[in-house]
């Protein structure tokens, strides 16, 4: 006789903790291979999957649990593993069992944060109460006041941002293309400005208006490189204008890989080096205050950074520009 049995949250941490990979917090990842606590005390055992280190912005590092919700979703990127295109078993969390083993986790010291994410299984509302339920649990019944990273579904509402902003520790919003022309190619169901400038420029409101310690810190967000025709120019301009005018932490740069089933899957990898040459942009623009004139010379005639130079080899700085 055949016995089913339903997967229990260790099973499922498994599957949904490693298709989290996805979403890339700090490039810094392959740093930190060694099965180390949260407190970076080693240890000899392994740690459970959808557990790793990332670098914060004051240059400390902390474990965390990066883990989706589910990896059921009605949307149809063509660029995504998680998307209706991808014939496979999907699995999903109930909120109090993973309120429950973030717990378990944390008390063991194996992690001293959170990343959850998720796919769009219903509709962005629907699943963003799944989220913020499993946040409020840790927040106000299990009492953790530690760091946590929450994506905001694209088509989030106003009540669902400001939600997200009242528990999270910082929030973001996958913006995948930058511009609305580049989205309509990799996606038939998603609104550029609907569904993902609109709630970014909601979150910067609350984050603006709020008092210290009262709220989500900041946003950051991920572009995926590669996957639309999209040139390195038009990645800058997004760039600059979501650090310019919406003050977002961090734009992370994910280098597109084909993934099996989907419309893309022939569709050839991005070079790694190419996301390093965007990150030597940003850096430039971000952190030294490069303008885009300056920068200009940076670029070939198509609008693209030379793999075999870096940015700052194509052009001399000007005195002008803030060091």
């Amino acid at each position: 006789m055949l016995i089913q049995t339903s997967p229990d949250a260790y099973e499922k941490l498994r599957h949904l903790g490693g298709m989290a990979t996805d979403d890339v917090l700090a490039p810094e990842d392959h740093k930190f291979n060694a099965p180390q606590d949260a407190y970076e005390q080693p240890r000899n055992r392994a740690l459970p999957a959808g557990v790793y280190k990332a670098a914060m912005p004051n240059g400390k590092t902390i474990s965390l649990l990066r883990v989706m919700f589910t990896d059921v979703c009605k949307y149809d990127c063509a660029y995504c593993p998680n998307s209706v295109w991808a014939p496979r078993r999907r699995y999903g969390f109930k909120v109090d069992e993973l309120a429950r083993l973030f717990m378990e986790l944390y008390q063991r010291q194996t992690v001293a944060g959170l990343f959850l994410s998720s796919g769009i299984a219903s509709t962005p509302d629907g699943i963003m109460e799944k989220l913020l339920d499993t946040v409020d649990a840790l927040r106000n019944r299990y009492k953790f006041r530690g760091y946590i990273h929450l994506k905001v579904m694209p088509g989030a509402s106003p009540a669902g941002v400001e939600a997200a902003h009242r528990l999270g520790t910082r929030l973001s919003i996958n913006m995948e293309l930058p511009t609305a022309e580049h989205l309509a190619k990799v996606s038939t169901m998603k609104d550029f400005n609907n569904h993902i400038l609109e709630p970014m420029k909601a979150i910067h409101n609350h984050i603006q208006a709020a008092t210290p310690g009262g709220g989500a810190a900041g946003q950051v967000t991920q572009l995926v490189v590669g996957a639309a025709e999209e040139s390195d120019m038009d990645i800058y301009h997004r760039m600059a204008q979501l650090y310019g005018q919406w003050r977002f932490k961090r734009v992370y740069y994910q280098p597109f890989r084909p993934a099996r089933y989907t419309p893309l899957e022939e569709h050839p990898a991005t070079p790694m080096l190419r996301a390093h040459r965007l990150y030597q942009l940003d850096w430039l623009s971000r952190i030294y205050g490069y303008s885009e004139e300056e920068l200009r010379p940076a670029f070939d005639g198509g609008g693209f950074l030379p793999l075999e130079v870096t940015p700052s080899s194509s052009w001399r700085p000007t005195a002008t520009a803030t060091r």
